[in-house]
């Protein structure tokens, strides 16, 4: 009875380290995709930024140029 008993107990701990192991897995798996995901945020982040500043240089080049032919316009 004794010798059943602890090969029910031996099941059970290699049932629980097998679990143990893929929680593991999987904790170092999801770590490695929230690490890929933070590194595509920030390209994604920086590249807006990028286009933003773009914008905003183009925009004041078209006013400075609107203005450098309003200036003109009115000089002749």
């Amino acid at each position: 009875m004794e010798s059943e008993d602890r090969l029910l107990w031996n099941r059970a701990f290699d049932k629980f380290d097998s679990l143990e192991e893929k929680i593991q897995k999987l904790c170092i798996n999801t770590a490695s995709t929230q690490e890929k995901i933070d590194s595509h945020l920030k390209e994604q982040e920086k590249k807006g930024q990028r286009k933003e500043r773009v914008f905003y240089v183009v925009i004041a080049a078209m006013a400075s140029v609107f203005s450098l032919f309003t200036f003109v316009k009115d000089q002749i």
